[in-house]
């Protein structure tokens, strides 16, 4: 499901930043707000197996939304002959933030001894997920925003070469 929301969020900027390039960052925004209740759930619904995998496909059906709207900003805001360098930062700076994820949520089930209280870690989970989710909103509006004004001078830099 991943790949599917990954391929419906660059659908549907695609489709409609020509219009309004602020789109990108708001089919950024948007599924990260989605996601954020289905983790909660997936996590807190625990008395009906189902129910919490459905929440885990809802959360995954959206949450993966930033991908390729997020990429094409960037490709898009910089030059051919760098995009490789670009894509290579963003993967590792990805990998590192979820490398560090995982190394607090190891340390906080060591210390709060989550193999006796398994309940714990799904709720260190629903923390440290609804922090990266929500805390990548105001960054994807930043974005937006860059992304808007760089497409905008540039428009603008054509129409004086006409």
């Amino acid at each position: 499901l991943g790949f599917i929301s990954a391929v419906m969020g660059g659908v549907i900027s695609a489709n409609y930043s020509a219009k309004n390039p602020m789109i990108m960052a708001w089919v950024c925004i948007i599924g990260q707000v989605i996601s954020i209740p289905f983790t909660i759930g997936m996590f807190m619904l625990q008395d009906n197996f189902w129910l919490a995998i459905g929440c885990l496909a809802v959360k995954y059906l959206f949450a993966e939304s930033w991908l390729s709207p997020a990429i094409t900003m960037m490709q898009n805001t910089t030059k051919p002959s760098k995009q490789g360098n670009m894509i290579s930062a963003n993967i590792f700076y990805k990998t590192n933030a979820g490398m560090l994820a995982t190394f607090i949520c190891g340390l906080l089930s060591f210390h709060f001894n989550t193999k006796a209280n398994p309940i714990v870690l799904g709720k260190i989970l629903i923390g440290i997920l609804s922090v990266s989710f929500a805390g990548s909103i105001p960054f994807f509006y930043l974005a937006g925003k860059s992304y808007v004004n760089y497409t905008k001078k540039k428009e603008l830099k054509r129409l004086e070469n006409e």
